[in-house]
C-alpha cells in the first residue's frame, strides 16, 4: 500500500470511527510525523484483527514483554505469547488467564471494552440485566469491608440477597 500524500510504501495505517463511519489513512513514516503522528514503539502481529501496540494504552505491556523472549508460555498447551502473536491463536481456554495481562489491553483497544456488550435475546435481557445489577453490588460490597465501612456494606449485602432468586 502506497502512501497516500506522497506514494511512498504506507508504514502507518490508521483506523477512524467517527459518527459509524470508518475512515483510514495509509502514510509513509515521514508524513505521519509531518501531520504530528508520532511512533515511538510497535510490533506486527499477522492476525488481521489485531493491531499495534500503542504507548500509554497498555499495549505497550505486549511489546515489553515479548522483546527478545518468546514470552510467557502457557503450562496446559505450552504455546508461548510470541506464537499466539505469529499465529493470531491461543492454544487452550487456559490461555486467557496465562495471557490475561497482556490480553487486556489488546481486547480494550480492539473491542473498546473487556466485557461483552453485544445483542443479547428479548428473554435473557431482565436476567442479565439482574446479575450485572448484583455483580456491581458485590463489587461495591467488596470496597465497602475493606474501607470498613460496615453498615453500608450490611445493607448492600441485604440488597443482594433481595435480588437473588432461589435455584
Amino acid at each position: 500500500m502506497n502512501c497516500q500524500n506522497c506514494q511512498e510504501e504506507a508504514t502507518v495505517h490508521l483506523t477512524e470511527i467517527v459518527d459509524a463511519e470508518k475512515h483510514e489513512r495509509h502514510l509513509c513514516e515521514n508524513c505521519a510525523k509531518e501531520q504530528g503522528i508520532s511512533i515511538k514503539h510497535s510490533f506486527h502481529i499477522t492476525h488481521p484483527n489485531f493491531s499495534a501496540a500503542v504507548p500509554g494504552t497498555g499495549l505497550d505491556l505486549m511489546t515489553e514483554a515479548i522483546s527478545g523472549s518468546s514470552g510467557p508460555q502457557c503450562p496446559r498447551c505450552s504455546i508461548t505469547f510470541h506464537e499466539f502473536r505469529t499465529q493470531g491463536r491461543l492454544g487452550c481456554p487456559h490461555d486467557y488467564e496465562v495471557f490475561e495481562r497482556l490480553l487486556e489491553p489488546l481486547l480494550e483497544k480492539i473491542h473498546g471494552a473487556t466485557t461483552h456488550l453485544g445483542k443479547v435475546p428479548a428473554r435473557k435481557r431482565a436476567k442479565m440485566d439482574q446479575a450485572h445489577r448484583i455483580q456491581g453490588l458485590r463489587n461495591r460490597l467488596k470496597e465497602l469491608v475493606e474501607r470498613e465501612r460496615y453498615e453500608e456494606a450490611a445493607h448492600i449485602r441485604d440488597e443482594i440477597k433481595s435480588l437473588q432468586v432461589p435455584n
